[in-house]
C-alpha cells in the first residue's frame, strides 16, 4: 500500500501497536478518527520505511529465496523417492545433480519413458 500511495500522498506508517486504543466500542470510523487526531497533534511515531530501491532488493531476495527453498524441496523428494525405489545413487555420487548424475537420472527417465511399467523411483516425470 505504502508503494503505491508514496509518490501522491504523505503516507505515515506506524506500528499499531504503538498507537494506543480507546476503550470502549470499537468501530474503523472510530479508530481512523483517533488515528487521525493522533497524526494532527504529532504523537505518531513513523516506522522506519527503506528507499524504494532497498525494497526491491529485498523483495528479490525474498522471491530468491523462495526459489531456492523449492528447488532444495524437489531435490529431497527425488532422494527420497529414489531411495524408496531401492536407488541408491547418494552412495555412489557426491552429489546426484551434478554431471554424472543427471546422465543417470536422464538414463533412468529414457528407460521409464521406453517401459510401459511405472517409475521405478515413483517419480513425477516433470519432477526428474
Amino acid at each position: 500500500m505504502y508503494s503505491t500511495l508514496e509518490d501522491s500522498v504523505p503516507v505515515i506508517v506506524a506500528n499499531p501497536y504503538l498507537i494506543k486504543n480507546i476503550p470502549g466500542r470499537k468501530t474503523d470510523v472510530i479508530d481512523a478518527q483517533w488515528i487521525a487526531e493522533l497524526t494532527l497533534n504529532n504523537l505518531i511515531k513513523p516506522s522506519r520505511i527503506f528507499p524504494k530501491d532497498d525494497r526491491e532488493l529485498r523483495n528479490l531476495t525474498r522471491a530468491r529465496e523462495n526459489l531456492v527453498q523449492n528447488r532444495t524441496r524437489l531435490k529431497n523428494r527425488i532422494h527420497r523417492s529414489l531411495e524408496s525405489a531401492s536407488i541408491k545413487l547418494s552412495s555412489v555420487l557426491s552429489d546426484i545433480f551434478g554431471k554424472s548424475g543427471q546422465y543417470i537420472l536422464e538414463h533412468l527417465l529414457q528407460h521409464h519413458q521406453s517401459s510401459p511399467q511405472r517409475d521405478p523411483c515413483g517419480c513425477d516425470q516433470e519432477l526428474l
